[in-house]
């Protein structure tokens, strides 16, 4: 995995908010492109944190197999990698 080849979410939040259908898609998408082991989560916290806390965004990125709209699907374990199993990977944590 090169450091050149990896995405984040950073700067995600007002759209998973705001156009959660749109979110999902675009996600689905990326990680159908290049694959979940090159999609991280990122955050602009704590500028953002006034609008929108990190921790909701990452709550409402964990529930993203339980409430993806209909015909868009995320599995727990592609979740877990872009939550952190991923950077894990990157940095020689697992």
């Amino acid at each position: 995995m090169g450091f050149f080849n990896l995405g984040d979410l950073a700067m995600w939040g007002p759209f998973a908010f705001g156009k959660y259908e749109l979110f999902c898609s675009e996600l689905r998408d990326i990680i159908d492109y290049v694959g979940v082991e090159k999609v991280l989560f990122g955050s602009e916290s704590p500028i953002y944190d006034i609008v929108l806390p990190v921790e909701d965004l990452i709550e409402k990125i964990k529930k993203l197999p339980e409430e993806a709209p209909k015909g868009i699907k995320f599995t727990k374990e592609e979740i877990d990698a872009i939550l952190g199993g991923n950077a894990a990977k990157l940095l020689n944590l697992s």
